[in-house]
């Protein structure tokens, strides 16, 4: 098996109608940094006692899951049929707001995951037979 070491989480064309978007897997090391931007480890001590909890700027944490898994979009357009701009303030909103559009990533990305598991499947039956 070959792996491109520049590029291991390359995007993959998905497409709806007249349109396509290319998508990726928001996991590993790429969602541990994003963690880091919007998780913080919140300490309170109340009566001797030591309270420890994370706080999650949700939000945040959302918009910038949204904006790395969507690489890039052709053919997505507004009600007039202008071209919308691939930006993260497009991105969020339809992913917000649209379940046409959110269902159709969330199936993608199920698909995605579903492919990196029977390839990883098939790896190990691999190993295990040789």
């Amino acid at each position: 098996m070959k792996f491109d070491l520049a590029e291991l989480n390359p995007g993959t064309w998905f497409e709806i109608e007249d349109a396509r978007v290319c998508l990726r897997i928001c996991a590993g090391k790429d969602l541990d940094e994003i963690h880091k931007k919007t998780r913080k480890l919140q300490i309170e001590y109340k009566r001797g006692q030591r309270f420890e909890w994370e706080a999650i700027d949700s939000d945040k944490e959302f918009k910038m899951v949204n904006d790395f898994i969507v690489m890039d979009w052709e053919n997505i357009c507004d009600a007039t049929g202008t071209p919308l701009d691939c930006n993260p303030k497009n991105k969020n909103k339809l992913l917000r707001e649209s379940p046409m559009f959110s269902g159709f990533i969330g199936r993608c990305l199920e698909r995605l995951n579903t492919d990196i598991g029977a390839i990883k499947e098939e790896e190990e039956k691999n190993s295990s037979s040789g």
